[in-house]
């Protein structure tokens, strides 16, 4: 199962392959700051990632300062598959350069 500090390396991993990529540097940041928000809070953001519908655990996700749509998105899949795609994505197109 997975924990908030393999979530927050997800994310950490995120913001650093952005960077590589030279992609939007206000993306890069944002990822940097979930990162550490999830490494050092005591909201198990694993736990509210499962809450079904998966409707509900981003809506309860949202309520916390500085998780935005999309994030939440990604943490409701990490906590349900203890992976994201977008990593996939990413690590894809720095194949492909």
């Amino acid at each position: 199962m997975p924990s908030n500090a393999d979530l927050a390396d997800a994310l950490l991993t995120i913001s650093k392959l952005i960077e590589i990529l030279g992609q939007d540097s206000f993306r890069a940041i944002a990822h940097s700051k979930i990162a550490r928000l999830v490494e050092s809070s005591p909201v198990d953001f694993i736990e509210l990632g499962r809450i079904t519908p998966a409707a509900e655990a981003k809506r309860r996700l949202l309520e916390i300062e500085g998780v935005g749509a999309k994030i939440a998105d990604k943490i409701v899949e990490f906590a349900a598959t203890g992976r994201m795609s977008e990593i996939m994505h990413q690590l894809a197109d720095l194949l492909d350069r």
